[in-house]
């Protein structure tokens, strides 16, 4: 996977270009003030980096495109595209993309797209929607990380109440409900927050436990009277100075003398992906800040955006920062300072303003070593075909023909499959061939061999113990069976397993060679249908659609089931209502009404309270709340009147 983190810059650029193909089916997300704002470019859609966050929630990794070696606001992606959902930005064609957009690869299209359906729903108005679109036409595109952790901020008490309530409200307007405020004393090396968020701080009691939690992998964001609490404190700050910081707050010189010009010298950087400019005035009680007298930057502190105007000092004012100091040579460990304080002071729409919460936001996606907080479901595609070896028939595949069977499960996570199985339980209508099957596996970490005892009858596991299917990894098998009986019985599905795997498997698909014919690529290059595959329509059914991607499940304690009925007021079930479950720890699961109303959540942790929510346009639900020691069924939601 692409993911850069550096051993001694924060937030360097890789020192070679890592460009990748962005295939056909790839859905992208764009953080450019046109297609995800307005026609003229004015406004943007804080709302993406919602639906941003809530795919990562939901165990969907994303690519952040970012141009190596770009300036400020230089495109980061061309496609050709087609709008799947929002109103912004042309309906398709060519789009360029800049601020660094989201993509979505296509593998997790399947999964994607209900949940940016449901997303969407939820805001109202339409016109507020988060623009999404599908690549038409493969490209090639630099991909600066793969984000595979789900974004949990810890926001700090201020000590003054100055801050209060400057990150919540930011969050919960771009839809992101994963964040907690925490007391300074609960931070600690191990938290499993991604990001801790100081909007004001004034107190220095606990900033060796926020130093911990940077050097074990966490990142850390400081604003306005945080930075120099911080950074200043000689016992444990210092994050980006060797002697700390001259800080400047809104009436203070040469603070009070210097314009709002910027420049942004390191235009590759995450912390930068906003187009336009920052708001170079906004207040605060630290606003600006440069080095110390007989202060040097370390930990490879990057300036984000500085003054390029006034004299002396004035034109050397940082107003955003960026050092790596601790997890050398893993993901995480970042401090970030950003100068000023609320960005929805003064005119809050006005883009410079936005931009200053874009920058807020940025932080959430960069990558963490954290020890809870990432994408910990394998995907996999498996599919099964069949190719005549001899017809004693005139015509098609018939009694007494031999046929190979060849099964192949590719992992499209960033997870391993551990101790994989394939199972295949012959058909008495067929009698397996003796010594035929074959494994092959190809892709680093990926192995697997067979397993001699296989008949398909008696022992139906095909691989040996301790097989391993790694990210992008795949695993082959063929193996020979003689049909007793007409052809009816080919559309048997073998079932793959592993660690932490739902109890019914992984179902391999049935598929065939026809219109246009399946391609799967992974580890070793790409895989279609073999060609002569027996047509399997009509064995196929909606259980066996092409292709099939499947879910693994890691539970943390024994699942139940909640489940109910959303209703009108009239008591009719509402069909395709959005149900959402959000969990103590801010995630968040969603689900979709059927046709009479019902929905239902499986796997669902015991001893936890949660939220139960319904979102509609057209009527109003009240949010339940359940402390769940067993399955709850008939937990209905009636629209009030």
């Amino acid at each position: 996977m692409a993911s850069f983190y550096g051993n001694t810059w924060a937030q360097a650029q890789p020192g070679a270009q890592n460009a990748e193909t962005v295939p056909v089916n790839s859905l992208v997300i764009p953080m450019d003030n046109v297609n995800q704002g307005n026609a003229s470019g004015t406004t943007f859609n804080l709302r993406a980096y919602g639906l941003a966050n809530n795919l990562l929630q939901n165990n969907i990794p994303l690519k952040w495109a970012i141009k190596y070696n770009k300036g400020k606001d230089d495109i980061d992606l061309s496609a050709v595209v087609t709008r799947i959902a929002g109103p912004n930005g042309v309906a398709n064609g060519t789009v360029n993309f800049s601020g660094g957009p989201f993509i979505v690869p296509p593998e997790f299209r399947t999964l994607a797209e209900p949940l940016i359906t449901a997303f969407n729903n939820s805001i109202s108005p339409d016109s507020n929607d988060v623009t999404v679109y599908r690549v038409t036409t493969a490209t090639v595109t630099d991909i600066r990380y793969t984000i595979t952790h789900k974004p949990l901020v810890a926001i700090g008490p201020d000590g003054g109440n100055f801050g209060t309530g400057v990150y919540q409200s930011l969050l919960t307007a771009a839809l992101i409900p994963n964040y907690t405020s925490v007391t300074d004393a609960s931070m600690q090396p191990t938290s499993c927050y991604t990001l801790a968020a100081q909007a004001h701080s004034v107190v220095t009691t606990w900033v060796s436990s926020y130093s911990g939690f940077v050097q074990n992998g966490g990142n850390l964001l400081l604003e306005c009277a945080s930075i120099n609490t911080f950074e200043n404190n000689v016992a444990n700050g210092h994050y980006q100075t060797t002697n700390g910081y001259s800080v400047f707050g809104t009436n203070d010189n040469p603070r009070s003398d210097v314009s709002g010009t910027l420049i942004y010298p390191n235009g590759y950087m995450p912390f930068n992906q906003f187009v336009g400019a920052l708001n170079g005035n906004q207040d605060g009680a630290v606003t600006d800040f440069s080095l110390a007298s007989g202060s040097a930057y370390q930990n490879g502190t990057l300036i984000a955006a500085r003054h390029d105007n006034g004299s002396g000092s004035n034109r050397t004012a940082n107003v955003a920062t960026v050092s790596k100091v601790g997890n050398v040579g893993r993901e995480g460990g970042n401090v970030f300072a950003l100068g000023g304080h609320d960005y929805d002071r003064g005119t809050a729409t006005d883009l410079n303003n936005i931009n200053g919460k874009r920058m807020i936001l940025n932080t959430l996606f960069v990558p963490v070593t954290r020890p809870c907080s990432q994408l910990a479901q394998p995907q996999v595609e498996g599919y099964k075909s069949v190719r005549m070896k001899t017809d004693v028939a005139p015509v098609g595949l018939s009694q007494n023909d031999i046929v190979t069977w060849e099964v192949t499960y590719i992992n499209r996570s960033l997870a391993p499959a551990v101790n994989f199985q394939i199972t295949d339980a012959i058909s008495n209508l067929m009698a397996y061939q003796a010594g035929s099957l074959v494994v092959t596996a190809a892709g680093a970490s990926t192995n697997a061999t067979a397993n001699p005892l296989f008949n398909g009858v008696g022992n139906t596991n095909m691989l040996a113990s301790g097989a391993q299917l790694a990210y992008n990894g795949r695993i082959t098998i063929t193996f020979d069976a003689k049909m007793l009986l007409p052809a009816a019985v080919i559309e048997n599905q073998t079932i793959g397993t592993g660690s932490n795997v739902p109890t019914l498997g992984i179902k391999s698909d049935s598929i065939d060679n026809n219109d246009p014919p399946v391609v799967y690529s992974g580890a070793g290059g790409n895989v279609t249908a073999p060609v002569g595959s027996f047509v399997q329509d009509p064995f196929q059914t909606n259980s066996t659609i092409d292709p099939t991607v499947i879910n693994y499940i890691v539970p943390t304690a024994a699942g139940v089931t909640i489940s109910g009925r959303v209703m009108t007021s009239q008591l009719m079930g509402v069909r395709n209502a959005v149900v959402i479950l959000s969990d103590p720890e801010g995630n968040v699961r969603m689900t979709r009404t059927s046709a009479f109303g019902y929905y239902s959540f499986s796997d669902v942790e015991v001893g936890m309270s949660y939220v139960i929510s319904v979102a509609s346009k057209q009527s109003v639900y009240t949010p339940r709340v359940v402390l769940l020691e067993d399955a709850v069924d008939g937990l209905d939601f009636i629209a009030g009147p």
